[in-house]
């Protein structure tokens, strides 16, 4: 089922928590946030926050950072599609102060979710037509690290494009549209530059002595001016136990840093 309001578009749903099962939930269809699930606590409808739950960072809004605490439920229900185990955050309610009035909404869907779908929206007669696509099955991703990262304008860096022989080898484009060729032998492109916009305290990062503000020039040998932004993050954080070796620059220095990914859920012996 879909509603318009004030052209915004709202799906119902169903969420199942720790203590409270089949909960109907009406969310709001947020096709720009990469998030999957957001849910606003409400103690007299069983929506609260579950035990198993962190401090994170959840994005950027109207009125600027947005906090909260991240968890996941037993189930997500939309029509007839169930997703378990569903990542989901509760934020911190006094971000949303400057919206009047929230009305029955109890939070909203995300890409994480959304992309699980080939989606037609049927406005006029206010219907949704969902098929699950190849992405249906694949576990919800958590930030392991404790990174945040983004884009932070662009920056040059200079590739060797020739062997020891002089010979020029295979060209590999990377996401740097502005490139300089200097005597055949060196390359100078512009390309994204990537930085530590936030680090969960107590997290790996953390803990390996990571800092806001760090350039990000590879990932476990990659240079990551290779990959878009969500690839990236996806090799900071692709699964438990993996050890993760990050390249950066600090005060034009570089330096080297690692650390091993930990499910932020289990608590500390």
């Amino acid at each position: 089922p879909l509603s318009i309001v004030n052209r915004k578009a709202y799906l119902d749903g169903e969420v199942s928590l720790e203590k409270q099962a089949n909960v109907p939930v009406k969310l709001l269809v947020d096709t720009g946030s990469s998030d999957a699930v957001w849910l606003f606590q409400n103690l007299e409808k069983g929506i609260n926050i579950p035990e198993e739950n962190y401090a994170d960072y959840l994005g950027k809004g109207l009125n600027g950072n947005i906090f909260g605490k991240r968890t996941k439920v037993h189930s997500l229900k939309i029509g007839n599609f169930v997703m378990n185990d569903a990542k989901a955050a509760f934020p911190d309610m006094f971000t949303f102060s400057s919206v009047k009035n929230l009305g029955d909404r109890n939070g909203s869907v995300g890409g994480e979710v959304l992309r699980r779908f080939n989606i037609v929206f049927n406005y006029p007669e206010k219907k949704i037509t969902l098929r699950k696509n190849s992405f249906f099955n694949a576990p919800f991703q958590f930030n392991m690290s404790g990174l945040e990262i983004q884009h932070n304008g662009v920056r040059y860096i200079a590739e060797r494009i020739t062997d020891s022989r002089g010979v020029v080898r295979n060209d590999e484009r990377t996401f740097g549209d502005v490139q300089i060729l200097m005597e055949n032998r060196t390359r100078l492109s512009l390309v994204p530059e990537i930085i530590v916009s936030g680090i969960r305290a107590g997290s790996p990062a953390a803990e390996a002595g990571l800092r806001e503000g760090d350039v990000i020039l590879a990932v476990n040998g990659k240079r990551i001016h290779r990959y878009k932004l969500q690839e990236v993050m996806h090799m900071i954080n692709e699964k438990e136990g993996k050890r993760v070796r990050l390249l950066i620059e600090r005060y034009n220095k570089d330096l080297v840093f690692s650390f091993t990914l930990k499910d932020a859920f289990k608590k500390k012996p």
